[in-house]
């Protein structure tokens, strides 16, 4: 079995997608990699949250601000703002 670190000092995403019971939910630090990644999964996005290290839980964010904090990779930035989920 594969061990995995993950540092909460980088801003980490939880994505859910809708209608799965498992290998529906994904944590990363690259929203729009993980969404080209699991791009064959057709039931759509229930939500995505960003892990708040204060409250050490995942929380509720805008689209805007996944827009925002992604602003700096433009290849992302490009793909992000042409997914469905952002329009």
């Amino acid at each position: 079995m594969n061990s995995t670190t993950v540092n909460t000092d980088q801003r980490l995403y939880l994505v859910k997608y809708k209608w799965t019971m498992s290998r529906g939910q994904f944590i990363t630090n690259n929203v729009a990699d993980c969404l080209k990644q699991n791009e064959d999964n057709d039931k759509g996005i229930e939500f995505i949250k960003t892990f708040d290290p204060v409250k050490s839980k995942f929380v509720r964010i805008s689209r805007a601000d996944i827009l925002r904090f992604h602003s700096w990779d433009t290849e992302a930035s490009l793909y992000l703002q042409n997914h469905y989920y952002f329009k």
